[in-house]
């Protein structure tokens, strides 16, 4: 038999905060003692049994549309800062928004106002979901993060996953054997061998506080992103990277197993009303990139700056199955949430009349901090080996690559192609794409005080003296059909 290279299936994985235990081991992701990202599969089981399971079938039916004043929000998170209170959990949970499909300025009063599915309040694995779909809930912190951002701040988010140089080489050496493993315990001896030359991987996050909530979520959605890369979370649908390389390996095509992934914007152009005041969003919101990456002996790594065919099949699958997974899990449709509101601070940036809002409590760091924990700089990395055999049983392959990568949002170069200029956008019609019973509701708070909406007007809700900063349509939501895995 003659002598085979081996090779081993590294998947670098990042290290968040202690705080993130916070998020209860949601969809398997934990944080051990010692502050370091690891999966725990047990947890990842339990995770979704509990979102399974949270709906009593006697919550309050979700609205159709729930308007969100901020400036309401802020005088209620204002309130309770001066006097001393816990922040009320309809002002964390900003009204129980569960998504942004519709941003309206009011003129009048210069008021910013956010519209989209509301729920009755729930927790999953420490998150705040919607009782009736467990979608997260959009957070105040996370809301913050995003204005001050871009508003006052670098204007875009990012977060990266990176091998050490010296880790890279090592870990090449390492998985350059000349036996075979023979069987599972040699296969589990060499992963390790692997791992402990590959070390700790550095994370990074850009654009907003270290250790917020914000930078955590895109940790937790880069992690559980690359564990389905590697084949170690398998979500049907998905080809998964392993896939690829045991094929291009067999055909005898493979160059390089190092590949970069990246999530990044996919909006489409927004609907609006003549007037501009009432945006609707349109899009997937986001999409997953990639970068064949070439790596030498000593382990410097070099983008190929091109996106590669064969490495195109794990991330166009992933995409694709996008509105799925953010169902199933709830990294992804935080993430999802994160990109809206950056999306809506670029949007107060570029066309709103808000100047309250530099003196407000959701602007100024001084009147309110967003909540922050320690953050790790450094990562565990994870080690998956694969054994195949050849169509003639005779040739078995270990495949060796390393997974990077991580988020990049910038919102203004999103806007500029999701929210043209007047002069060259697509016609003057009310929302013309939007379903029409949430196009009449949406259009109806502008000014049509004669409407069943009159009570839900967003220049009443943000002057109330009471706490209600937001109200629902009266329109039933339209029925949803569950959510199935995408076809192979």
């Amino acid at each position: 038999m003659n002598t085979r290279r081996t090779l081993a299936a590294i998947c670098c994985f990042l290290v968040a905060t202690p705080a993130m235990a916070q998020f209860g081991g949601a969809g398997g992701v934990i944080v051990d003692p010692d502050g370091v990202l690891r999966f725990d599969s047990s947890k990842g089981r339990t995770a979704k049994r509990e979102l399974s399971g949270i709906r009593t079938g006697k919550e309050t039916p979700p609205s159709a549309l729930r308007q969100v004043s901020l400036k309401g929000l802020d005088r209620e998170l204002r309130r309770a800062l001066e006097k001393g209170d816990e922040i009320p959990d309809n002002v964390k949970n900003v009204a129980g928004l569960t998504t942004v499909d519709y941003v309206q300025f009011v003129p009048e009063t210069k008021d910013i106002v956010l519209i989209g599915r509301g729920e009755s309040p729930g927790e999953v694995g420490g998150r705040a979901v919607g009782l009736t779909t467990g979608r997260p809930m959009l957070q105040l912190e996370d809301l913050v993060a995003a204005l001050r951002c871009v508003l006052d701040g670098p204007g875009q988010v990012s977060c990266s996953i990176d091998p050490r140089r010296s880790g890279l080489a090592a870990a090449q050496e390492a998985s350059n054997v000349t036996k075979i493993p023979r069987n599972s315990r040699e296969e589990r001896d060499l992963a390790q061998k692997v791992s402990d030359a590959l070390g700790l991987q550095t994370t990074v996050t850009s654009g907003v506080p270290d250790g917020s909530r914000f930078a955590r979520l895109m940790l937790e959605a880069d992690y559980l992103m690359k564990r389905m890369a590697m084949g170690d979370e398998k979500v049907r649908g998905i080809t998964s990277h392993l896939d690829v390389l045991t094929d291009l390996n067999e055909q005898g095509k493979l160059s390089t197993t190092l590949a970069r992934w990246w999530f990044t914007p996919d909006y489409k152009p927004f609907d609006r009303n003549k007037e501009g005041t009432l945006v609707k969003f349109n899009g997937p919101g986001l999409k997953l990139l990639n970068e064949a990456v070439m790596v030498d002996a000593q382990g410097n790594k070099r983008g190929t700056g091109k996106a590669s065919a064969d490495w195109d099949r794990f991330s166009q699958s992933f995409t694709a199955a996008l509105p799925y997974l953010e169902s199933r899990y709830p990294a992804f449709a935080d993430l999802h949430n994160l990109f809206d509101l950056m999306m809506v601070a670029a949007l107060i940036q570029k066309v709103g009349d808000a100047d309250w809002l530099q003196g407000s409590a959701l602007l100024d760091p001084s009147i309110y901090k967003v909540p922050r924990e320690a953050q790790p700089s450094h990562a565990e990395p994870v080690v998956t080996t694969r054994r195949h055999t050849k169509r003639d049983g005779r040739d078995r392959f270990h495949m060796v690559t390393i997974a990077y990568g991580g988020v990049s949002m910038n919102p203004s170069a999103a806007l500029s192609a999701a929210y043209p200029e007047p002069s060259i956008f697509p016609g003057d019609a009310d929302v013309a794409s939007a379903d029409a019973a949430v196009a009449r509701s949406a259009g109806s708070l502008i000014s049509q005080a004669d409407t069943p909406f009159a009570s839900a007007d967003p220049r009443q809700i943000a002057e109330t003296n009471d706490a209600q900063f937001w109200a629902d349509s009266p329109l039933p939501l339209d029925s949803i059909p569950p959510m199935a895995p995408p076809e192979e």
